[in-house]
C-alpha cells in the first residue's frame, strides 16, 4: 500500500474507496484486514515483536482506511497459540488459515445436548478434512477466544497451479462444486492464494475476478461478501483446536524460515544457511535490544511504548513548509510526546537512529527473503482473500 500511495495514487485510492463502498453495502464491514506490518513470521517472533508487528500493522491500517480493523492476514498464515494471545489482546476478531492447520473440531453443545453424545466428541481433522464452508471459533487457555475461517484449499491451489483461471464460467462452476448438499442456511466458500497471480503471474486473471465477483457469481444466486460481514450474521457454532505451529506454505511447521526443511529446494539448492542466518540474526536482534534499552531511557519515559507509536512517523513524515523544524511536525510533535526531558538537537537526531535501529530491526526478519533462492532482500509481498456467500 506504501508503494501505490507513492507510485500509482489512483490505484491506490481505488482500494480505499471500495473498502468504504463495501462498509455501505455490508452494515459497516468492509472487505480491507489489516496484515502483520512487514511480513514477519509471527510464530518465531518474540513476544515484544510480536505485539510491536500486530500493533503497526493496526495503525497503517486505520491511516489508509480510516477504521480499526476486524481482522488479520498473517504473513504465510503461520501461526501458534502465542500469536493468538496477541491478536486477542489487540482487538482482532478474526484470521484466515489454511485447512491443513487445523488439528480437530467439534460443534458447540446446546442446551439440550447430552455432554456425553458421540455428535460432541472431536473431529480429528489434521490431514485438511475440516469443512472450510463455515467459521470456526478458537479458544486460548485462558477462556478467550478468535474466531477463524479456513480457505477452500484444493480450489486455491487451483488457483495458483492449474487453469480454474481461465474463464469467469469455469472458476464458478468450479466453486459450485464445493457447496456442500446439506440445505444449511448459509455457507460460505473463500479461497485464497498469492495476491502477484493475479495479472503477474497469469496474466488478465484479475478481470476474470472482477467479473465474476459483478457478474457470474450472480447469475447463479451467489451473495458476494466479506468475513467480517458474514461472520457478523453467521457467527460459529463449531469449535477448532489448531495444530502447535504451522504455516500455508510449509509441511515442517515453520522451518520454512529457519532449518534446512527441504522446502523451496530442489536440485543443487540446499537451505542449510536458514539455522545459522536466523541464530545470527536472533543473536543481533538481542544485543540491539540491549543497546536501545540501555541508551533509550535517557531520551523516552518508556521505549518501548515510543518504538510502538514509531509507526506514525514512519507513516507520516512530512512537516509544514513554514515550520522551523527541521525534523518535521510529525516527528517533532513525537518525540515531545515521549522525551523524558527537553531534547537537544543532537539528542533528537540520537534518538531517531535508535528508533530507525528497531525498525531495521524488524525489517531484517521479512519472511520472503528466506525461501526466494537468488537472494535474501525483503520485498513486498501481498496476499489475496476473497470470500463468496452461498
Amino acid at each position: 500500500m506504501s508503494w501505490l500511495e507513492n507510485y500509482d495514487i489512483e490505484v491506490y485510492q481505488r482500494i480505499v474507496e471500495g473498502d468504504r463502498k463495501s462498509r455501505e453495502r455490508l452494515n459497516g464491514h468492509g472487505n480491507a484486514i489489516a496484515q502483520v506490518y512487514n511480513h514477519i513470521i509471527l510464530p518465531l517472533a518474540n513476544q515484544r515483536d510480536k505485539y510491536t508487528q500486530i500493533r503497526w500493522g493496526k495503525e497503517d491500517f486505520r491511516k489508509r482506511f480510516g477504521r480499526d480493523p476486524e481482522g488479520m492476514w498473517l504473513a504465510e498464515t503461520a501461526v501458534d497459540y502465542a500469536t493468538l494471545e496477541a491478536l486477542i489482546d489487540e482487538k482482532i476478531s478474526f484470521i484466515i488459515l489454511a485447512p491443513t492447520q487445523a488439528e480437530r473440531c467439534r460443534p458447540f453443545p446446546s442446551e439440550n445436548d447430552d455432554p456425553e453424545s458421540e455428535q460432541l466428541e472431536w473431529q480429528e481433522v489434521g490431514g485438511g478434512q475440516i469443512d472450510p464452508t463455515r467459521p470456526y471459533r478458537c479458544f486460548i487457555p485462558d477462556g478467550r477466544y478468535i474466531d477463524i475461517f479456513f480457505y477452500d484449499g484444493p480450489i486455491s491451489g487451483d488457483m495458483g497451479f492449474d487453469d480454474v483461471l481461465q474463464s469467469s464460467d469455469f472458476l464458478a462452476g468450479r466453486i459450485g462444486q464445493a457447496v456442500k448438499g446439506d440445505r444449511r442456511q448459509s455457507q460460505l466458500i473463500s479461497v485464497a492464494t498469492d495476491g502477484e497471480t493475479f495479472g503477474h503471474h497469469k496474466k488478465g486473471t484479475e478481470k476474470c475476478i472482477a467479473y465474476a465477483c459483478a457478474t457470474e457469481f450472480a447469475k447463479r444466486g451467489w451473495t458476494v461478501t466479506n468475513f467480517a460481514h458474514y461472520l457478523s450474521i453467521n457467527p460459529p457454532t463449531w469449535e477448532v483446536v489448531l495444530k502447535p505451529v504451522t504455516a500455508w506454505s510449509c509441511s515442517h511447521g515453520v522451518d520454512r524460515w529457519q532449518d534446512d526443511c527441504g522446502c523451496g529446494g530442489g536440485g543443487e539448492w540446499h537451505q542449510k544457511w536458514r539455522r545459522p542466518l536466523r541464530d545470527s540474526l536472533n543473536w543481533l536482534r538481542d544485543e540491539l535490544t540491549k543497546v536501545y534499552e540501555d541508551t533509550g531511557r535517557k531520551f523516552f519515559n518508556d521505549p518501548w511504548l515510543a518504538r510502538d507509536e514509531y509507526i506514525q512517523v514512519i507513516l507520516d513524515r512530512s512537516r509544514d513548509r513554514r515550520s522551523l523544524c527541521p525534523l518535521g511536525n510529525r516527528v517533532d510533535e513525537f518525540l515531545i510526546r515521549h522525551q523524558n526531558h527537553p531534547l537537544s538537537a543532537s539528542e533528537k537526531i540520537d534518538a531517531l537512529r535508535l528508533l530507525e535501529m528497531q525498525r531495521h530491526a524488524l525489517l531484517m526478519f521479512t519472511s520472503c527473503g528466506w525461501f526466494l533462492k537468488n537472494y535474501l532482500v525483503p520485498k513486498a509481498y501481498k496476499s489475496s482473500a476473497m470470500p463468496i456467500a452461498l
